[in-house]
């Protein structure tokens, strides 16, 4: 390209960006502003069948559906705060969403101290979305939490559904494609910005949490009684996988060291208990959209560990195949900021600094299938889609089959996979609903023991960039929790499974 013409390329691009913002901004304040006692606000939040709920909950937190779910939203700022007081003046009251991380903390708390288990979802969104009432992603989440509440319908002893919605400004202007394209840029480093600030404050409270009221439910011969499922999209992705990707090589490589040392610590059974600690019981990114170098150091870790049985992942990466925007969009924006990038080691790491991981053949660790048309695949069970046009009895013994199905599933694959003694090294599971994943086998890597798997899906599990809430892939995320819930026993999850 000629000086002449890069200059004027530059010009089209300020002028585009200037237009932008001349168009608008999107708001830099906090969404969720009322910040309420759901113990003196008896006001409810339903959703319908849209996700949309009543314009007096547009900026509540949390939305409450009394026998369904709560839905908390913690917000940060493009510097990763908390969000500050209002700009309204010296003596003005604080902004209540400053309060939002601790008004989250103080209602689990209530609710664990009161013996009552509780299942966690979070979902933290991507580019182009925010905290708003009408953001699609926001919809589709409270659709996700009612599916999750509906889930507990098999249990006697149902767990309450406790949903978090992490709002940053990832829609940094009111103008449509492909203008907002040009954000791409700031909104990556507005991520990197987050990950990296007050939301690890939000992840160290929630694991305390978790460890505290776990150990209590085990000493007093009880479930778990807290669970955690934590889902980042796109940008999100970055920003959950950098707050979390730190305490998972921690807890990786502590099992993998010290598996040759006396325990310090046994229980009855004098085994070994410091067993890889999860961070969350499970942590899935859906078309993350970071460098797939940063993704280096745990995929290295975890492919360390070998096991002679079934464990569940603790991290799990998915990415579409048709997935252009971190397929073709983001390398060619990589090209751009890392011209100046030198790397030292090999064509590898020339392709990891401007590749996702999900499309970076060198860490991809498994695939993903949709269905074949297979009918007799879990005869009798139903689709998500479905399981939400129903209502009352009908819903319950439906969703009372599905588990029962799921749970045989499981077991007759993990009953399969153990017999072996040793874990092959590659294998194929097939799950309700049809979709199929296999060990994507690869030199010199065991990837059928990795705790951390990173997907590649077919377009039916995830049609392009932004069908995260895609009816498939929640289907066989949830089956995958699922496992994470067996018995012991089931699952051979304990120490004596690590080599």
């Amino acid at each position: 390209m000629t000086a002449g013409k890069t200059m004027r390329a530059f010009a089209a691009y300020f002028v585009l960006v200037a237009s932008a913002t001349l168009s608008g901004c999107a708001s830099h304040d906090a969404y969720r502003t009322q910040v309420v006692n759901r113990r003196l606000d008896s006001t409810q939040c339903p959703a319908n069948s849209a996700g949309e709920t009543p314009l007096a909950c547009a900026h509540r937190t949390p939305e409450v559906v009394d026998g369904k779910y709560e839905l908390h939203f913690v917000e940060f700022d493009d510097q990763g705060w908390v969000h500050p007081r209002t700009n309204a003046g010296p003596d003005a009251a604080p902004d209540q969403s400053a309060m939002q991380i601790d008004a989250l903390i103080d209602d689990l708390k209530q609710n664990l101290r009161a013996r009552k288990d509780l299942k966690v979802i979070m979902f933290i969104h991507g580019w182009k979305h925010d905290a708003s009432a009408d953001d699609d992603n926001v919809k589709k989440f409270r659709r996700l939490l009612e599916r999750a509440a509906s889930d507990e319908l098999y249990q006697q002893s149902k767990r309450q559904v406790i949903g978090i919605y992490v709002g940053w400004r990832g829609k940094p202007w009111l103008v449509p494609d492909p203008v907002l394209d040009l954000s791409f840029w700031s909104r990556k480093e507005t991520a990197s910005r987050v990950s990296t600030g007050s939301v690890r404050e939000l992840f160290a409270r929630l694991r305390s949490l978790q460890r505290y009221f776990n150990l209590e439910a085990l000493k007093d011969g009880r479930r778990p009684a807290m669970r955690t499922l934590m889902i980042g999209h796109s940008f999100g992705g970055l920003i959950l996988y950098s707050a979390t990707s730190g305490p998972l090589i921690e807890t990786l490589t502590e099992e993998t060291d010290l598996a040759d040392l006396p325990p310090l610590h046994t229980n009855a059974s004098n085994e070994r208990t410091a067993e890889a600690e999860r961070v969350a019981d499970m942590i899935v990114l859906v078309n993350p959209a970071f460098e797939a170098s940063r993704f280096e150091a745990l995929y290295r870790v975890a492919n360390r560990q070998t096991h002679r049985c079934y464990v569940p992942p603790m991290f799990m990466s998915i990415t579409s195949v048709s997935d252009d925007a971190t397929g073709i969009a983001f390398p060619a924006g990589r090209f751009v900021n890392t011209i100046f990038e030198r790397p030292t080691s090999s064509a590898a790491q020339v392709k990891a600094i401007k590749q996702t991981p999900g499309h970076d053949d060198a860490y991809i660790t498994h695939l993903l299938h949709g269905p074949d048309g297979n009918s007799a695949v879990c005869k009798g069970w139903t689709p998500g889609d479905e399981l939400l046009k129903l209502t009352d009895d009908t819903l319950a013994q439906k969703v009372k089959t599905n588990k029962q199905l799921e749970v045989a599933q499981s077991q007759a694959f993990i009953a399969q996979l153990n017999a072996h003694g040793t874990a092959p090294s590659t294998w194929q599971r097939t799950f309700c609903g049809g979709a199929t994943l296999e060990v994507k086998p690869m030199d010199g890597m065991d990837h059928a023991g990795t705790l951390v798997w990173n997907i590649k899906a077919d377009a039916s599990i995830i049609n392009g960039h932004g069908d995260v809430m895609n009816h498939a892939l929640l289907d066989f995320v949830r089956q995958m929790f699922g496992d994470t819930d067996l018995p012991k026993d089931v699952n051979h999850t304990h120490s004596a499974c690590a080599d």
